[in-house]
């Protein structure tokens, strides 16, 4: 490339249900079956539970036989269509649980 030619900018916005989803990407999304069906094996879908419930939740990624059942658990337990973040390692966990939820935020204001 000559000093004259310029660069092409990366993309940094794409669709996350267009899949596969490359590992460690950063997804902040509302569930759906096609955002669940198109994370790798092994990811860890985090949610920030209802203030009452004052807690959060975590589970793996499974294997893709294993999908329509996890979504199935999903929609029985509400987390359908619920804001959720796609965490990639115990580091990412850790952090999330160790950030404060909106509401003890807003107490300790």
């Amino acid at each position: 490339m000559s000093v004259l030619e310029k660069p092409q900018p990366a993309t940094l916005i794409r669709d996350i249900e267009d899949g596969p989803i490359v590992w460690g990407t950063v997804i902040h999304a509302r569930l759906t079956r096609r955002l669940l069906c198109a994370l790798p094996e092994g990811a860890l879908v985090a949610f920030n539970l209802a203030a009452g419930d004052r807690g959060r939740f975590i589970r793996r990624v499974g294997s893709f036989q294993t999908r329509g059942e996890q979504w199935k658990r999903a929609q029985l337990a509400g987390l359908d269509g619920g804001s959720c973040r796609v965490l990639w390692s115990e580091d990412d966990c850790h952090a999330f649980y160790e950030r404060p939820l909106r509401s003890e935020a807003s107490e300790s204001a």
